[in-house]
């Protein structure tokens, strides 16, 4: 057997695995999609640049916009939820 790789990289399944849970988590799952979407990036840096195996650039590129998008449903939740307390909060102490 040769030393080299005929499967994705580790990076690149990290990328997808931490992308997938932030998706899971919901509104605690921004930290993760961050992380995936940095991986992704560079796995997919190292494809291209010939450094990692060509086998995980899809798990990359899909690790890195998962990511993406899972940052910003969770931040977007995250907003809306505080936004909501805090309106409850001021609408419960208004009295006209």
């Amino acid at each position: 057997m040769s030393g080299q790789q005929s499967g994705a990289s580790g990076r690149a399944i990290a990328a997808l695995v931490l992308s997938i849970v932030a998706l899971v988590s919901c509104c605690f799952g921004w930290p993760f999609g961050v992380v995936g979407t940095v991986l992704g990036k560079m796995e997919m840096n190292a494809i291209q640049e010939g450094r990692a195996p060509q086998a995980g650039e899809t798990m990359a590129k899909v690790g890195f916009y998962l990511g993406i998008a899972a940052t910003v449903i969770s931040l977007l939740l995250n907003a809306t939820y505080f936004f909501r307390a805090f309106a409850h909060l001021f609408h419960a102490n208004y009295e006209p």
